[in-house]
């Protein structure tokens, strides 16, 4: 699966000047996908989680999107022992 492009945005005129700016603020308004696993499936070992990949909206739902991800790489690291 090939990687997404990252777009660019130009800033809004009350933002101060910086050169080749991404995507800004504190809410994401794109979701980083991730598989059955919790990881994304174009960077394994990768694990999109909380309010900036787009699965919380808040402090509550991002602390259980954390525990779930917590979760998720125990349970690998068991697996494979």
């Amino acid at each position: 699966m090939p990687m997404p492009e990252i777009k660019k945005i130009k800033p809004a005129s009350a933002y101060p000047p910086e050169e080749g700016c991404y995507l800004r603020g504190s809410s994401s308004p794109i979701r980083i996908v991730r598989d059955e696993t919790l990881q994304s499936p174009a960077i394994k070992g990768l694990y999109p989680a909380g309010e900036g990949a787009g699965y919380a909206g808040g402090i509550i739902s991002t602390a259980v999107d954390g525990i779930k991800i917590a979760e998720a790489i125990s349970s690998k690291a068991l697996k494979s022992t």
